[in-house]
């Protein structure tokens, strides 16, 4: 795709909140913030995910044999949840040192065009209601978050990463012992971590699961639930019980904890994604490598 991704309005584009059933991973695969974008001559459209955990824009192709596939240029897919979810492709937004086979990405194509004032783009990532969600490039719109932005230093510029100090609930530490890192991921819906340490957490969160599965839980016992408190860059950032508990009936909710980064390089890492992210406004300073942090209006 030679010619520049076209996104609309691009110091604040909308961004639709999708929620899907079924899925390889059931319940986890209910939500994604998805955009429309057209790219090509003459242009298409697609719908994406703007993930900051990914540096490609890539989108599917005809010659793709996925069911979920319709047009563009992915001719094979490595990861199920496309099966199954509302959307075309993803539009990283990760660091130039990580695409496939040196590819300019395309935040880096709008800020060397100087098409956006400013080498930053922002998240406004909400629940599910009418009043939406944003992406913005370029600048930053102070009306969607509370109080001063908490910057916070890139620690590696490949993925938006960060040290965290620890994890905490009712004042006793419940991960991150001796510090970690973390990655800030758009692209991802929960909140994902080592997977002893996140059944740890399980066990204090729901301690009488259903159906024999650590992450069910009544909604009633969810009322009475502590945040969960990141302490990133000496800064606390709650996270309440009504953004890790997703509701999924009127009486039936699941944890938005999940293992799986135990492989990961430092061992102990963590991925902040949607859950995390609801509850901040998010800002992504290329210039100065750091992420600034706010409570979502």
């Amino acid at each position: 795709m030679k010619d520049l991704v076209k996104v609309l309005h691009f110091m604040k584009h909308e961004v639709a909140c999708a929620a899907w059933a079924g899925g390889p991973h059931g319940v986890h695969s209910q939500m994604a913030y998805i955009s429309n974008i057209t790219t090509g001559t003459p242009p298409q459209q697609f719908q994406v995910i703007f993930d900051t955990n990914s540096s490609d824009l890539w989108v599917l192709s005809v010659y793709c044999p996925s069911s979920s596939c319709s047009f563009g240029l992915s001719t094979n897919l490595s990861r199920e949840a496309m099966e199954y979810g509302p959307y075309d492709g993803i539009l990283g937004l990760a660091y130039p040192s990580f695409p496939t086979d040196g590819t300019s990405p395309v935040f880096d194509n709008l800020n060397n065009r100087r098409v956006i004032s400013q080498p930053v783009f922002a998240f406004y990532l909400s629940s599910c209601k009418p009043h939406g969600h944003m992406v913005m490039f370029g600048g930053v719109d102070n009306s969607y978050f509370h109080r001063d932005l908490k910057w916070i230093p890139v620690i590696q510029p490949r993925y938006w990463q960060i040290m965290m100090n620890r994890v905490s609930m009712n004042g006793k530490i419940i991960a991150c012992y001796h510090g970690c890192q973390a990655i800030v991921d758009t692209g991802s819906s929960l909140l994902i971590g080592p997977t002893d340490l996140v059944s740890s957490i399980q066990g204090h969160i729901n301690p009488s699961p259903i159906r024999d599965s650590e992450q069910m839980m009544s909604c009633n016992d969810a009322t009475n639930l502590p945040p969960v408190i990141f302490t990133i860059h000496c800064t606390d950032f709650p996270v309440p019980p009504k953004y890790y508990i997703q509701k999924i009936s009127k009486s039936l909710g699941f944890s938005s904890f999940q293992g799986g980064t135990e492989n990961m390089v430092p061992l102990e890492t963590w991925i902040l994604g949607d859950v995390f992210l609801r509850a901040y406004f998010s800002v992504f300073d290329r210039s100065k490598n750091r992420i600034g942090l706010a409570p979502a209006a």
